[in-house]
């Protein structure tokens, strides 16, 4: 006999407590009662969009500044394998923002530095 999993079951869309849901976001994809929007974001249902690069020309692409929203990010949760400290907090208002950096590493050397 197969073992049971201890996973889970997994969710299908018409099974969802709508009830326990209806004031919370889950997973994209699952539609609740009361979806999170706000008007004032500029991509409240989500957008896919190239990342502008300097030297070509602005087509449907997006630059980390508008992603950013440097004026109305309180906090901020930035992960890398590579950083460039100083470029990135100059994208940010550091007085209102909380930043916080995690840098991932392969090995326990880099990890360290």
């Amino acid at each position: 006999k197969r073992e049971r999993s201890i996973s889970p079951p997994r969710l299908i869309r018409n099974q969802l407590n709508r009830d326990h849901y209806s004031s919370k976001r889950i997973k994209a994809g699952y539609q609740t009662e009361q979806p999170f929007c706000d008007s004032s974001l500029p991509y409240p249902k989500g957008t896919i969009k190239r990342t502008w690069a300097l030297g070509y020309e602005r087509e449907n692409d997006i630059k980390l500044e508008e992603i950013l929203q440097k004026s109305q990010l309180q906090l901020g949760l930035f992960s890398s394998f590579i950083w460039d400290g100083e470029w990135l907090l100059k994208k940010l208002d550091t007085r209102r923002t909380q930043v916080m950096m995690v840098m991932q590493a392969k090995d326990k050397q880099t990890r360290n530095n």
